[in-house]
């Protein structure tokens, strides 16, 4: 692997060799580092567990091959449900307050996010990763074709680290390769054209589509039809497949390089001189901006401070400039709910059910066996007695069976029935069915599931008790892995939502001050450095005198002031229940507006509060004013607000 300073440049000769050899390197030496971790191949064996596909009969007795209980998937959609049965959802804090308003608008897009783009379904694709893979990645990036924020669960073995310093996080690697397998139709349909005789084919998708059937497999050895039909000449063009695939490769790299020049470097898309029919060229005129992630670069300045995007075939460099985040980060976050030491991609949470899953499908096989012996017994005859052509045409199984046979030549037909299975062979299955369920850990979800009485202090209390250590431990882990995510998530909230998507998700409360000041129209303030206030705290002549700094240069010093929280248990909603019990008394004692009381706790309908009420004083003000308030039921013991309400559910209603 070359140096982090011999990394080509695009002003470098024969650069596009030398980049693909730099690429096709960096992905030799990161998939041949995954494959070493250890129980790599446990990944595929896992997932064709899920779908009940075996590489091999087990057993290999006639038509017992067929029986099967898959608990294994089964584990795995506890699991999943389990991990994803509630919203560990994150909190955006800060201490200056006056960027409080920016806190409540990140965090009401995160949730229309949640909500609208369906990001809890991809949630729940990060939880199956990680219970076959033991690693998966969430990818969050902005979509142009849906103009909006996306997010994508990715395969752990398609998201190579370039030389990781540690196992815990993805930033921490010198860079880091996307691999997605592509059809030639798409790229050219995104592309432009002077590319698409670069887009050949590395492989036929139509085989590599379903790579769990046996002739998919055998044909994966043979090579590609497709590239066959292309290269070789061994068959007609009218009989080759039909869907031609190829590798895209999207590298992100921390390249350190600066600006050894002494003139300033553009970065991104700029019009440098003056484009025809381009708005902004006569009003800004030139140089300017295509877009909010191009930026110039000063002598000495680093050339990538949000880190170097490459986008690349087999073939051909298609793209290679700046990430367009603001937030410098690789767009992957990982996730790994079982970690250890000694292997990057920790443990799968299903690897360990594998073999009981095996022992169970032996058992049933030998149990259907028995079965069919039952229903159809061996046979005995005396060949004295019985010919060979009436021995053949004989079926035990068929219902009236009749026989012929001459006593006086030999013994009769003999049915013999097969012994009683043993005691503790029923045990046997029930021991590895529960053997799956607590291996894996769903029968731990599953506990804590089947709490199933309204939430109360009693529950509460439950709740926190039926938390094992694992379960607890994976809780922790959700939780420090939605930090980093949230953190990404403000930085594209700030960089990609104008101010008119905020206003048409949440009206007027999408708007803050700073939309309105010298750089309209995004809600980061025009100065935000130390260096740009005085002992006073307002802007320094030479801070006005220059301008605001680069948007995404604000940013980062903006967002560095917040905080993401996630209260301690919020993947199994106790913390919930506790807040929600909490803002109940505060209501009872009149120290918080019912408005905010209801939306606390999640009942919809409930309207905007006045006008003008910001704060829970102002709304407990104007609720005052109005009569209302929380009322005491005349009957009865008065209301403590330590727990819920109970009700009593039955199936008839």
């Amino acid at each position: 692997m070359p140096n982090e300073s011999r990394i080509p440049q695009p002003s470098d000769p024969n650069y596009d060799p030398h980049m693909l050899a730099f690429i096709q390197e960096a992905v030799q030496e990161s998939d041949a580092f995954l494959r070493a971790q250890p129980n790599y191949d446990k990944i595929e064996k896992t997932r064709r567990a899920i779908h009940s596909t075996k590489s091999s009969v087990i057993g290999g007795v006639g038509g017992g091959d067929s029986i099967e209980s898959n608990h294994v998937a089964k584990a795995g959609v506890q699991l999943v449900a389990g991990l994803t049965d509630t919203r560990p959802f994150w909190e955006y804090r800060t201490f200056n307050p006056n960027f409080k308003k920016q806190t409540q608008i990140l965090g009401k897009l995160s949730l229309h996010l949640w909500l609208q783009r369906q990001w809890d379904m991809r949630w729940a694709d990060l939880m199956r990763g990680c219970a076959t893979s033991g690693t998966s990645y969430a990818h969050q990036t902005w979509s142009s074709r849906i103009q909006d924020l996306d997010l994508q669960a990715e395969d752990c073995r398609d998201v190579l680290p370039i030389r990781p310093s540690d196992y815990h996080s993805i930033q921490s690697a010198f860079g880091v390769i996307l691999r997605r397998e592509r059809t030639v139709n798409y790229m050219r349909s995104i592309y432009p054209e002077e590319f698409w005789e670069y887009f050949t084919p590395d492989r036929d998708g139509s085989i590599s589509a379903n790579p769990n059937t046996r002739y998919a497999r055998l044909m994966d050895k043979l090579g590609s039809p497709f590239r066959d039909v292309l290269w070789k000449g061994n068959r007609p063009a009218k009989d080759m497949e039909r869907i031609p695939t190829l590798d895209e490769y999207t590298v992100y790299l921390d390249d350190e390089r600066t600006n050894e020049t002494k003139k300033p470097m553009y970065m991104g898309d700029w019009h440098l001189a003056p484009t025809k029919d381009c708005p902004e060229c006569q009003l800004q005129g030139t140089p300017h901006a295509l877009n909010n992630w191009s930026y110039r670069v000063q002598p000495s300045d680093r050339v990538y401070p949000n880190k170097r995007c490459i986008v690349a075939t087999q073939n051909k460099v298609l793209y290679d400039n700046t990430s367009i985040y603001w937030h410098g980060l690789y767009p992957m976050c990982k996730l790994t709910l079982e970690p250890w030491d000694d292997t990057y991609i920790g443990k799968g949470l299903l690897w360990d059910t594998l073999p009981m899953q095996r022992l169970l499908d032996r058992l049933l096989r030998v149990l259907d066996m028995h079965y069919q012996k039952w229903q159809q017994p061996d046979l005995f005859v005396d060949k004295n007695s019985t010919s060979i052509s009436d021995f053949n045409k004989i079926n035990t199984g068929r219902p009236g069976l009749k026989m012929r046979f001459n006593p006086v030549a030999g013994r009769g037909p003999e049915l013999r029935y097969p012994d009683a299975l043993p005691s503790y062979f029923f045990e046997t299955i029930k021991f590895a069915i529960e053997e799956i369920g607590s291996l894996s850990g769903a029968r731990d979800v599953s506990a804590i599931l089947n709490l199933n009485q309204l939430p109360s202090s009693d529950s509460v209390e439950r709740l926190m008790e039926a938390m094992t250590p694992e379960i607890r431990l994976r809780s922790k882990t959700l939780e420090a892995f939605s930090r980093e995510f949230a953190l990404i998530t403000s930085y594209n909230l700030a960089q990609f939502y104008t101010i008119a998507m905020r206003m048409t998700i949440l009206g007027p409360d999408g708007v803050a001050q700073e939309d309105f000041d010298y750089d309209p129209g995004v809600f980061i303030p025009d100065y935000v450095h130390a260096d740009d206030f005085d002992e006073q705290g307002k802007p320094t002549a030479a801070a006005l005198v220059r301008g605001p700094l680069p948007r995404y240069n604000r940013a980062k010093e903006f967002l560095r002031q917040f905080s993401m929280h996630i209260a301690p248990g919020s993947l199994l909603n106790a913390s919930e229940i506790t807040m929600k019990l909490l803002y109940l008394q505060l209501a009872r004692a009149g120290w918080v507006d019912i408005w905010t009381l209801l939306d606390k706790l999640g009942i919809p309908n409930v309207g905007n509060p006045p006008q003008g009420a910001t704060t829970i004083t102002e709304r407990l003000a104007v609720q005052a004013q109005m009569g209302m308030g929380m009322t005491e039921s005349a009957a009865g013991r008065k209301a403590t607000g330590q727990e819920m309400p109970r009700i009593k559910i039955s199936e008839s209603g």
